[in-house]
């Protein structure tokens, strides 16, 4: 054991101050006589520490949208595509948009130059087809996309490559990011009709739609890859636009459809006409949206694990489990400040840190470089089961797919995220402290020293995430969302014999 005593007291107040959100185990500490241990002792030595466990199918919690199929060496195959409801947004102005003006519906993906992985000059064909009802929710990456549409009630398709020599200036928004156009049309009819039947709909609904108005008309669509393999693709977002014409105001604010509107015999303003195009339905947070994703793993990454190599892969691949020693630091905590001793007030403590980091293999990531493939830029650490202490006390199940589905957020106590430091190789956890004085304040799951120590509140996993952040001048970064990382494929090896713990703790002896 490496113990450390660090005296005098301004040291103390020093490292006490750099954390705000200190809670006290005991009582108040007289800031006269004061030492702090720190203990960096408690190390991951055996292969039933830390491992990889099989992720499972991830939930509806990520507006990304993944479309393609990839096979890369030594890491395996992923397929992917996507079903969605949509929301309307349409916003026709009624005097300068005629039935008989409408050219087609048309399906716009759009997705970065940055946001595809393989071979730009593949071609691929995507095509769509109708939703034949509405979403069941909960959702999960393994659905099977046949209980929600009909084969032959194809309703488009284009092949596509990502390559920017395949795009003409019209296809390219000016932020550079790129658009793949499919013409909708129903079996037998014209992509026209199609956009008749809704500018028909919004009419007689005063151009008010509700969720049930669209889900009778169109209740969604399955975008999947029917030809191609060698890439994937993030598609950032889904709109079905219907191209028209559109009579357009003149510059003295007259023009449209109604009679007192057209120029007089004085007036050389006459009515203009251009084509364009109106958005009127989206995928969005607001209504269901599903990837569909099926994997397969590499020989390299199933014989890695065999051999006690911790792999995390997304998605659809693996998370880490990790056996936290939790028993042992609270064991180490309460040999120097006994619980019976605190109640009596002869001695008390105050733990300031349990800082926890966690360094990769570098060599590995060598593997994947020709591929792109990167470590996962976030981990979440939560509990593999059990019972826990939610911020506002109540005792709740833990459950990784529940995490996802109530859009719950870290909370200093029972959920961290780090990100992958490129420079040092690892992802550094800071201070959890939080969560070792949760358990010795509630024990959610009655642990004890006597009789078996804390097992259920040891065992955490780690898990691939995104994180959304804003920032705010009085609040700095904040946190907005966490969702499952199904942005790219991932892989990352860590290193379990060199994980750091380091625990910090204060003691008054009265």
């Amino acid at each position: 054991m490496k113990l450390n005593w660090l005296l005098p007291f301004v040291l103390i107040v020093l490292t006490i101050s750099c954390n705000d959100d200190i809670n006290k185990i005991g009582t108040s500490i007289d800031d006269t006589l004061i030492s702090i241990q720190v203990d960096n002792s408690f190390a991951y030595t055996t292969s039933d520490s830390v491992y990889s466990v099989t992720a499972g199918p991830v939930p509806n919690r990520t507006i990304i949208q993944m479309l393609g199929a990839i096979d890369m060496e030594d890491y395996g195959s992923l397929r992917a595509d996507f079903l969605s409801q949509m929301r309307p947004i349409a916003k026709f102005d009624s005097r300068l948009v005629t039935e008989d003006m409408l050219d087609s519906l048309v399906l716009e993906l759009g997705f970065l130059p940055s946001s595809f992985l393989g071979d730009s000059l593949t071609p691929m064909q995507v095509s769509v087809y109708p939703l034949n009802k509405v979403l069941e929710k909960p959702l999960f990456s393994n659905l099977d996309p046949q209980k929600y549409y009909s084969p032959e009630e194809i309703i488009g398709k284009q092949i596509y490559t990502t390559s920017r020599q395949s795009y003409p200036d019209s296809l390219i928004n000016s932020d550079g990011s790129r658009i793949i156009k499919i013409k909708l049309a129903r079996p037998g009819e014209t992509s026209k009709k199609f956009a008749q039947e809704f500018f028909k709909l919004y009419n007689d609904k005063g151009g008010i739609l509700t969720e049930n108005d669209i889900n009778e008309f169109f209740p969604g669509i399955y975008v999947t890859n029917t030809y191609g393999k060698g890439v994937l693709i993030n598609i950032l977002s889904s709109a079905i636009k219907i191209y028209h014409s559109t009579y357009v105001y003149n510059s003295d604010g007259g023009g449209g459809l109604e009679i007192e509107d057209e120029p007089d015999e004085d007036d050389i303003y006459p009515l203009v006409v251009k084509k364009t195009a109106t958005s009127i339905l989206v995928s969005s947070n607001e209504v269901p949206t599903i990837n569909h994703i099926t994997s397969t793993n590499a020989s390299y990454i199933e014989n890695a694990i065999a051999n006690d190599r911790v792999i995390i892969k997304s998605p659809d691949g693996y998370d880490a489990h990790i056996t936290f020693p939790v028993t042992e630091i609270i064991k180490k905590y309460r040999q120097e400040i006994p619980k019976e001793a605190e109640i009596n007030g002869n001695v008390s403590g105050l733990i300031n840190a349990v800082n926890f980091s966690i360094p990769v293999v570098k060599s590995a990531n060598e593997t994947f470089k020709n591929y792109g493939l990167t470590p996962p830029p976030y981990l979440l650490l939560m509990r593999a089961g059990g019972k826990v202490t939610d911020s506002d006390g109540s005792i709740i199940e833990m459950d990784k797919n529940k995490f996802f589905q109530e859009r719950k957020l870290t909370d200093g106590q029972n959920y961290f995220y780090a990100s992958y430091n490129s420079k040092t190789n690892a992802y550094d956890f800071g201070n959890i402290r939080g969560f070792i004085t949760n358990i010795i304040q509630k024990n959610p799951n009655n642990g004890n020293l006597e009789n078996g120590g804390y097992p259920i509140d040891s065992d955490l996993i780690l898990v691939p995430v995104a994180i959304s952040t804003s920032y705010n001048e009085y609040y700095g970064t904040i946190i907005n969302a966490i969702t499952p990382y199904i942005s790219a494929p991932t892989f990352v090896e860590l290193d379990a014999k060199n994980i750091k713990i380091e625990l910090v703790y204060s003691k008054k002896t009265y």
